[in-house]
This record gives C-alpha cells, sequence and structure tokens, in this order.
C-alpha cells in the first residue's frame, strides 16, 4: 500500500495531508487560532502532534 505525505504551508496555517488508496486524512494548524494550550497534542490517539 502506498502512502503518501505532504506538507502545504501558507502564511497563517499549515496543512498536513495523508493519501491512501483507501482514504484522504487532513490536518490544519491555524496560527490565528491556536492558543497554545497543547489540547490536540494530548487528544491525538496516535501521539503525532507535540
Amino acid at each position: 500500500m502506498q502512502i503518501i505525505i505532504s506538507v502545504l504551508p501558507s502564511e497563517d496555517k499549515v496543512t498536513w495531508e495523508r493519501r491512501s488508496p483507501e482514504d484522504t486524512r487532513r490536518l490544519t494548524l491555524d496560527f490565528a487560532k491556536c492558543s497554545g494550550c497543547g489540547s490536540c497534542a494530548m487528544s491525538c490517539p496516535q501521539d503525532a502532534i507535540s
């Protein structure tokens, strides 16, 4: 199975995209909305955010 991971930066946010034959998943970090609380890192089931 081929999995493609891309990082799509812009001025105000960064989007990570993972594509596989089964699905596409995206995670977007919007700097204007982020308070730095760490809640997203604590709730990530794969420990992919630090």
